[in-house]
Order: C-alpha cells, then structure tokens, then sequence
C-alpha cells in the first residue's frame, strides 16, 4: 500500500515538474522574441 502511494507521489510531483520546466521555457523564448523584434527593427533603418 504505501509504496503504490509512493508511486504515485513520485508520478504527481514529476508530472508538474515537467509542466512547470515547459513553461518556464515557453515564457523565456516568448521574452526572447520579445526582445529580439525591436533590436532587429533597430538594426534595419540603420542600414
């Protein structure tokens, strides 16, 4: 019994590790992009 809830711990807490890694990384390409589209509208009147 207790290791099937163990198991099943392990399986909850990895599950919303992995969703919080996805949107950690979602958020900093989103920022990224961001940041890129003004440097690169910056860089193309210079030219």
């Amino acid at each position: 019994m207790l290791g099937d809830a163990l198991v099943t711990l392990h399986t909850i807490l990895a599950i919303v590790f992995l969703v919080a890694l996805g949107r950690l990384l979602l958020k900093g390409r989103s920022h990224r992009v961001r940041l890129s589209l003004p440097v690169r509208q910056r860089i193309v009147p210079d030219r």
